[in-house]
Formats: C-alpha cells, structure tokens, sequence
C-alpha cells in the first residue's frame, strides 16, 4: 500500500528533529572535552573519510532512488535491479579502500592520523552492505526514524560514560560510528522484506554505468565545494582552526538537516510521477514541497542569525566563539543551500538532468577550491565561510534557471512574501528581547515563544496553505 506523503514528511521530520536534539546535547560536552585541537581532528579525519565514501558510493545511492522508485511495484525486475547496483556498489567500495590504503601507507601527511582514519573508516563498508537507499524507495520512514533514535541513545550513553578526558577522541571516533554502524548492520536483515541482496556477476553495465557515473562526477564535485574548507583549513590553519571552524559548521549542517527532510521524502514520489507523466500530481506536490520548505526556513535562519553568539557558545564554549562570524556567514548560505538541493533532487533529478547538475556542481567546486586557496590563509574560517556562501549561491541560481528553462515553476509568490514578512518580524523581536532582557535564557526563551506566535499569526492572516494546511492535518490517505 502507498505510504502517506504527509505521515512520511513528519516521521523524517522527526528524525531530522532528533539529529537536532543530539548534536545539542552532545557537541557542548564532546567540544569542552576534546578541546578545540582534538575536535579538530575528529572533523579533519572525517573531512578524508567523506572523499573515501564518495568513492565507494559511485553516485549509488541517487542513481537507485531514482530508478527504483519506477519499478519498486515490478518486484522481480526491482530485485534483480538491486542485486546488480548492490554489487556494483562492493566493486566501488573495493576500491575505496584501496585508495585508501595507499594514502595511509604512502603519503607521510597522513601518518598522525592513520589510526583515526582507519577506525572512521567502518562506515565506509557499512553504508554499502546496509544498502539503506532501498529503505528509501519504500519509503519506510518510520523504521528509520525509530532506529535512528534508538542507536543515537545508545551512542549518547556510551559517550557520557567512557569520554572523559582530551585523550579520549579515538574512543569517541569509535562511539560515533555506533550510529552508521549499528543501523546499516541492522539493516542487512531488515531490508530481506523488501528484497534478498546478493553479490552477482550478471550486470547490464551499459544500463547503469553510464548514470551511474554522471551522478558520481556530480557526487565528486558536490563533495568537494561542501567538504573541501574543512581540508583545506586543516592544511593551512591546523586542527584548531578546524576545531572552531566545525562547531559552526555542526550548526549549519543541522540546520539544513531538519529542512532537507521535507525534501528527501518527496524525491521518490515526485520520480514515480514524473516517470508516468502525472505531471498535474507533480506540480501540486512539487509547489506545497518548496512551500513548506522556505515556510520552515525563513525564521530558523533569521534566529540563528541573530543568536549567532549564542549558539556557538552553547554549543562548543568560550573557546569556540571566534567562529561566529562563520556561522553568521554560513547561515546565510543555508538559504542557496536548500534551494538548489530541492532544484536538483525534485526537480533535475526525476527529468534525468544529471548533466545539467553536473556541469553547475562542477563549475561550483572548481569556484570553491580557487576561493579557498586565496581566502583561507589570510582569513581562516571566516574565509572558508564566505567561499561557501558563494559556491551555494551560484549553485542555487544555476538550478533555478535550468528548472526554468523546463518550463518548471514551482515558487508560490504569496508564500514567499508571508515567510520574508515573517522572517523581518522574527528578526526585530529576537533584537528587540536581545537589547532589554538582562538573563541570557529568558530572552532567548522569550524571542522562540514569540517569535513563533508572531510567525505563525502571520501565516494564518495571509493564508499561507501550507500552514493551514498542517493546523489541519490529521492522517489520511493520498487521493
């Protein structure tokens, strides 16, 4: 039976709520631990293993919700399918760890942090065994969620118990991967209700290489203009740098986590529609996705702009608050951000338009590596922010203008004049309580309490659907 696109929406919701609720508990204490050094390396580490797992994962992932989406209710030609990109999938992985190995072994840079490359390495083999895109297709939410917050309390407690000292970051290395780990592993049974994963040899290589490979050019370059300040910081600037530079970036990753939920879940619907030309289906889905995308936005990133201090000290410390001006950069980011990643997975995606979102990615990354290499050392963090707000906005218009040129318009005009509304008025109360009110946690409680008021009062007198339509919302199922 068809899953309800709105019972969907609000479980990865929570799930995104969730990877919000986790990073506050623990980033505060894992920062004050570590010191701003030890942090450093963690992200630094992780910075690598995200290149390793761009290799192993090919453009997989897209490549099968894609074309999965279509055939899921074929279940003979989805399980054939699957075992051939899952095999696929253990060849690129394979050489992941090849490539891998070499550097470890070869290049002496790498030496101080072979040890910690090798433990975050796990979640390299993990993700490509868990095979966890076919949970997707499904659109098996509310396992996802359940499990997500599961094992995240489970890492959660081993973290307060065995983290104790700045020495303890490879101990801590290990407790992360409880997350990837534990779910992709528990995963490998999980998902025999769906299909039984085997490695084969007989594979239509003209039929998914070619895709396959598009989307792993895009994947590479997309990698590289969001993965690359953090490296780059590392090899100019050190790991402290690094460190202050990630507890921004922590807060601007989460941020765009709990809005690209309301994308991820439509991307397979969206697919299927377009694929069977239910074109009108497409464009109502597609406008009420967008809608409540930048309904969402707008007043998260006018109070994290404001509170910027605040969070970065809430979240990593008096150490961490030289990395402000970052977030304050970053956040402004986050707009072009969600933006271009909804043009490209709900829009560009299902017409099969990977070349178009290759050639912007491409552009963006090659952007992104010349800014930074002129940024960063005379600027530091500050620098890497302001090159990825450049990158990100380049990229948002690009997609944008191409979803245009497709004759697609998904942008509702009187939503997005109520959110900027609404996005001034939360801006001027959260200034407002920030000026008058002396106790740090009565004014920051104050500004979300009316803010939110103020917001939602906006939406409803303007008539903003979307928001009607959740002050509606009761589960029911798709027309």
């Amino acid at each position: 039976m068809r899953k309800s696109i709105k019972i969907n929406a609000l479980l990865n919701v929570t799930k995104q709520i969730m990877q919000v609720i986790f990073p506050i508990i623990t980033v505060p204490y894992i920062t004050r631990v570590l010191l701003p050094e030890n942090y450093g390396k963690i992200n630094f580490g992780n910075s690598i293993i995200n290149y390793i797992m761009l290799i192993a994962g090919l453009g997989i992932s897209s490549y099968a919700i894609r074309e999965g989406s279509l055939i899921r209710n074929k279940r003979k030609d989805f399980n054939l399918f699957c075992n051939q990109v899952f095999s696929i999938n253990i060849a690129s992985t394979i050489v992941a760890y090849v490539i891998l190995a070499f550097l470890l072994v070869f290049v002496p840079y790498f030496k101080e942090y072979r040890l910690l490359l090798i433990i975050q390495s796990m979640a390299v083999l993990f993700t490509t065994i868990g095979a966890d895109w076919i949970n997707t297709i499904e659109e098996d939410y509310l396992y996802l969620t359940v499990r997500y917050i599961i094992l995240h309390i489970i890492s959660l407690i081993l973290m307060f118990v065995l983290v104790k000292e700045p020495e303890d970051y490879y101990l801590y290395a290990v407790i992360a991967l409880v997350t990837s780990v534990g779910a992709n592993a528990l995963n490998i049974i999980y998902i025999r209700r769906y299909v039984k994963l085997r490695i084969t040899f007989d594979i239509d290589w003209s039929r998914h290489m070619l895709p396959i490979m598009i989307l792993f050019s895009n994947a590479i370059a997309m990698t590289i203009y969001v993965s690359s300040d953090i490296t780059m910081l590392g090899i100019f600037k050190g790991d402290t740098e690094v460190g202050i530079y990630s507890v921004s970036t922590k807060i601007y990753s989460v941020i765009k986590q709990i809005l690209n939920a309301i994308v991820i879940v439509a991307i397979p619907r969206l697919t299927a529609y377009i694929g069977t030309n239910r074109l009108e289906e497409y464009g109502k889905l597609g406008e009420k996705v967008l809608s409540a995308l930048i309904t969402l936005m707008c007043p998260l990133v006018a109070g994290i702009m404001v509170f910027r201090n605040e969070a970065v000290f809430l979240a990593g410390g008096s150490e961490y608050l030289s990395g402000a001006t970052s977030l304050l950069i970053l956040t402004m980011a986050i707009v072009s951000s969600l933006i271009a990643t909804f043009f490209s997975g709900c829009v560009l995606m299902p017409l099969r338009r990977e070349k178009y979102i290759l050639k912007g990615t491409v552009i963006a990354a090659l952007i992104n590596v010349f800014l930074n290499c002129l940024f960063i050392p005379f600027m530091g963090s500050d620098g890497a922010a302001i090159t990825t707000l450049i990158s990100e906005t380049y990229v948002a218009i690009c997609f944008v203008y191409l979803a245009k040129k497709e004759d697609i318009h998904l942008f509702n005009i009187r939503v997005l004049l109520l959110s900027i509304v609404g996005c001034i008025a939360v801006t001027g109360i959260s200034i407002v309580m920030k000026t008058y009110m002396g106790s740090f946690w009565l004014y920051i409680g104050l500004s979300v309490i009316t803010s939110t008021i103020v917001y939602g009062a906006i939406q409803f007198i303007g008539k903003n659907h979307v928001f009607l339509e959740v002050l509606h919302f009761f589960p029911k199922k798709d027309k």
